[in-house]
């Protein structure tokens, strides 16, 4: 008897391992797609969700932890409650959010994307025309009218750094959404500025080079720079040093950091993206 109660206390407090928390079953990833650049594009320029560099690290994640990856696109706007019912296992890659409220925990990061900014150019119904901020600081103005997307890095900065509550943004769904907020005439709640990474910065400024300004768009002046990690459900923290090893060794073997910095730099030349090693580098901040 005494044996028994010894064995069940044992394994009531023997930490679980990755392979305890699936029980059998394939561990769920839910895909980012506001991240086009990271994967491959078909003959339309639609996302391909079978090449690139993030299906690459899901077959490697799939090696590493021994265990089926079942991959599926998530709409950004539902990740945290997909993470936090146990729909999902793991989101991303995505930009890690410090002291997340809803207590998401971060990987080690796969590479290093910038916050930047766009402003639109065209006067339109509903607000008044303002002049470009000299500096992010600028922003506190509660004149601008600016778009971020839910629950992102965008929308903390927002809340925090420009003590903006959320009635005083316009909070989105999408990219797309926050593109026509800036971009178009006649759009319900249009904004002066939509605040979003500098890879989206980069090629949204470019495709709309008469409607849009980019801002905050270089080294010196970005907004922040942040580490693109996957986020994991927040009641898994045994999960995540096996996720963080497995990250640290496909990102110090086979090359994959230097595709990734490849791709990052063919996509937006010279200034958006900056690959770290995850082994070398802190772990982003994981919970309130």
């Amino acid at each position: 008897f005494v044996d028994a109660i010894k064995s069940v206390v044992r394994d009531q407090f023997r930490p679980r391992t990755l392979t305890d928390l699936l029980g059998g079953r394939p561990l769920r990833l839910g895909l980012n797609l506001t991240q086009p650049w990271l994967f491959e594009s078909h003959p339309d320029s639609s996302i391909d969700q079978s090449r690139g560099l993030v299906p690459e690290l899901c077959s490697y994640l799939e090696t590493f932890l021994r265990c089926p990856i079942e991959a599926a696109p998530v709409a950004f706007n539902r990740h945290v409650e997909k993470l936090r019912r146990g729909e999902i296992d793991i989101f991303g890659p995505m930009l890690a959010i410090p002291h997340a409220p809803s207590n998401i925990l971060f990987s080690l990061p796969v590479n290093r994307i910038g916050i930047s900014a766009l402003m639109r150019l065209r006067d339109t119904a509903g607000i008044s025309p303002l002049a470009q901020p000299a500096t992010f600081e600028d922003l506190r103005n509660p004149d601008y009218r600016i778009a971020v997307i839910k629950d992102s890095r965008a929308h903390l900065i927002a809340n925090t750094r420009l003590n903006r509550s959320n009635s005083n943004i316009i909070i989105c769904d999408t990219v797309d959404e926050g593109l026509d907020r800036v971009l178009l005439k006649g759009v319900p709640q249009p904004a002066h500025i939509f605040i979003c990474n500098s890879m989206n910065t980069y090629t949204l400024s470019r495709a709309h080079k008469k409607e849009l300004r980019p801002l905050f768009d270089d080294k010196a002046t970005m907004i922040d720079i942040c580490d693109n990690s996957f986020a994991v459900r927040p009641d898994w923290p045994e999960a995540l040093p096996s996720i963080n090893q497995a990250l640290s060794f496909i990102m110090n073997s086979g090359g994959f950091a230097k595709r990734s910095q490849e791709l990052v730099q063919r996509y937006a030349p010279g200034i958006f993206g900056v690959t770290v090693e995850p082994s070398l580098a802190a772990p982003a901040a994981n919970s309130a």
